[in-house]
């Protein structure tokens, strides 16, 4: 009988696993891998997404209540937010800071007057019965301009008061001159107020109409020559009130109501608060201006042939640059495939707001502003977000009527406003 030994009873080893069982086995791995690295980053994104849309309306309500305490500590006091462009791309916004201002200004007095010549040689003749100009002397207006303090579009009261009315200004003449008077044009027609009498002083009988060809009569009956003291070298604008005669011989001696001064109330533009650091968004996400319901003040477009250069930075006759920012291409010009669009961001984007907290100014009248939030490497390709590649997008949107902010998701196919224009709020 044979005896057992343990060499006879060794049974059939396997020293590892086949090339198709490890090939597999990566596979599956890689498969994993993929799913879980796609899942975490749009989670990630979505987190940040969310996150930044907070930190949106974190600041605005912020803004808000700092114009309500400041209100109750000066009246005339009103705070708000600036979007900052960013340097990196000028068709974006990472960052967002206070502002306000404390008072108006109303240095010295002002004039209203007629055009004579506008764009032309002055001739000493008001070719408009309108009242379109407000000119001062020592008002310090050029300074407040070259400060970026004063801009196309700011609010004049005249006269300072109860009874004068508002009205905007364009800033056209002054960043054109660099001496005499401080002239601001106003963009609707001069009206004087109920309470004012015209001519009050030593006023004028009617004269006959003037034969001189070169202008019409402004009124029935009425003369409407006048130098002003300056003459054929006049700066282009006459003394006068809607529907008088605008005779003014000597100054000194025959003063009209439209050759006397009145007191004036100037809004300017707000500044950055002391000690404000900027409230920057989650890394790695902006605002996308482009792709963004805003007021159309706070840009300027062109449309130029694909490649052209970047455009040059808008400069005044002194050269000074217009205090906008840097050109920056959006896209593709819908209406001239062959042209590229370029945007022009103001650094001046600013949101004020009322003691009653609703948004103060133009920026109420253009309506609810959506601020579309996304990767920054979407915006900078331009990805639509219904492409798979995209990362989720929000719009964060200021109701200004109310001061209501709120998130809404981006609609994928239509309309991407579609949800915020009917208020279906996303998941804080």
């Amino acid at each position: 009988m044979r005896s057992c030994t343990s060499q006879n009873l060794r049974l059939p080893t396997r020293e590892g696993f086949t090339l198709a069982e490890v090939l597999i086995a990566v596979g599956i791995l890689l498969i994993l891998t993929t799913m879980t690295v796609a899942v975490y980053t749009t989670s990630a994104s979505a987190d940040r997404i969310r996150s930044s849309a907070r930190q949106v309306q974190s600041a605005i309500g912020g803004a808000r209540d700092r114009g309500l305490k400041a209100w109750k500590e000066n009246p005339l006091s009103r705070r708000g937010l600036r979007l900052l462009v960013d340097a990196a791309d000028p068709t974006t916004v990472s960052a967002m800071t206070y502002v306000g201002n404390e008072d108006y200004w109303d240095q010295q007095f002002v004039f209203v007057g007629r055009p004579d010549s506008p764009g032309g040689v002055p001739d000493g003749y008001a070719d408009s019965d309108v009242v379109r100009t407000v000119r001062g002397y020592g008002t310090g207006w050029r300074d407040l301009y070259q400060q970026g303090l004063l801009v196309d579009g700011a609010r004049i009261q005249l006269p300072q008061g109860q009874n004068g009315g508002w009205y905007t200004v364009s800033t056209y003449l002054l960043g054109n001159s660099s001496g005499g008077p401080e002239i601001l044009l106003l963009k609707s027609d001069y009206r004087v107020p109920s309470a004012v009498p015209i001519n009050p002083v030593n006023p004028m009988p009617p004269l006959p109409p003037n034969p001189d060809p070169r202008g019409p009569d402004m009124q029935p009956g009425v003369a409407n020559f006048d130098d002003d003291g300056n003459g054929s070298t006049d700066d282009g604008y006459e003394f006068g009130w809607p529907g008088s005669d605008d005779v003014t011989p000597t100054l000194s001696t025959d003063m009209h109501a439209f050759a006397t001064p009145i007191q004036y109330r100037l809004e300017l533009q707000p500044s950055i608060l002391p000690s404000q650091e900027p409230l920057r968004l989650s890394s790695g996400i902006a605002i996308d201006l482009y792709n963004s319901n805003i007021p159309p003040g706070w840009y300027q477009q062109v449309s130029l042939l694909k490649g052209s250069p970047v455009p040059a930075a808008d400069r005044d006759a002194s050269g000074n640059i217009n205090y906008w920012g840097a050109w920056g291409v959006v896209g593709t010009d819908p209406f001239t495939p062959a042209n590229d669009l370029y945007r022009q961001y103001s650094p001046r984007m600013d949101i004020m707001f009322t003691p009653q907290g609703t948004v103060a100014g133009a920026t109420a009248a253009y309506g609810p502003i959506h601020l579309r939030l996304a990767e920054v490497e979407d915006i900078a390709v331009h990805r639509l977000p219904s492409d798979p590649e995209a990362a989720p997008m929000l719009y964060c949107t200021l109701f200004p009527l109310t001061g209501f902010v709120g998130t809404f998701q981006v609609n994928l196919t239509g309309d991407p406003l579609k949800f915020a224009k009917n208020g279906a709020v996303a998941g804080r």
